[in-house]
């Protein structure tokens, strides 16, 4: 699954967090790209650990825009506390991409 959104990194002066959820062009999330795999997990290029919540997101895949199965479908989004807010929702559409709020 994509997430139709290009990956930026705020810069540590800026004090502003990104968008959850995104992912580089090879459909990876970007934020475990820029991590690295320690024992039990991930620990960011800024030092923190990598955390995860399951969003359990609506399928939008209808005849019209936001319309559905009202199927629901769980997805395990991984986010740095410090660079990113935290995810709290999302939608998937009918040719796969996700969309993380």
């Amino acid at each position: 699954m994509t997430v139709a959104r290009p990956v930026s990194i705020p810069s540590p002066e800026e004090g502003s967090r990104r968008s959850p959820g995104r992912v580089n062009p090879n459909g990876h999330w970007a934020v475990l790209d820029e991590s690295k795999k320690v024992s039990e997990g991930y620990v960011h290029s800024c030092g923190q650990d990598i955390e995860a919540v399951t969003l359990y997101l609506t399928v939008r895949d209808g005849y019209f825009n936001l319309s559905g199965s009202g199927e629901t479908v769980p997805e395990t989004v991984p986010y740095c506390p410090k660079c990113e807010d935290e995810p709290k929702s999302g939608y998937a559409t009918s040719d796969g991409k996700v969309h993380i709020n």
